[in-house]
Parts: C-alpha cells; structure tokens; sequence
C-alpha cells in the first residue's frame, strides 16, 4: 500500500497509518506532509509524543 510520507507504516492497511509527527521548522515541509497525508485519506491525528521541558 502506498507510503503518504517517509517513516510511516500502514498498521491495518487504508485505515490506521502509524508514523512521525508530521510537523517541522520548515513551513512549506510541514504542508506538504499534511496534504499527504490528507490526500492518503487521514481525517485524524493523535499526537503521542511526550513533552521534553527542562526542569
């Protein structure tokens, strides 16, 4: 099945698609990501990674 973007998988195909947060310092990057991902049939994100703060 198609990869939308590099470093995601298809956990069960066309469905759940596992991967990195799709977001980075580059805006235009960061756009295109999403609208890969939109264009794959995404409708909704769920961030798991932790917060890193200093304390």
């Amino acid at each position: 099945m198609h990869q939308p973007i590099e470093h995601c998988y298809w956990v069960v195909p066309g469905r759940f698609l596992a991967g990195e947060y799709p977001r980075t310092r580059n805006e235009a990057a960061s756009v295109e990501k999403i609208n890969a991902l939109i264009q794959a049939g995404v409708t909704t994100f769920i961030d798991l990674t932790r917060s890193c703060r200093k304390r």
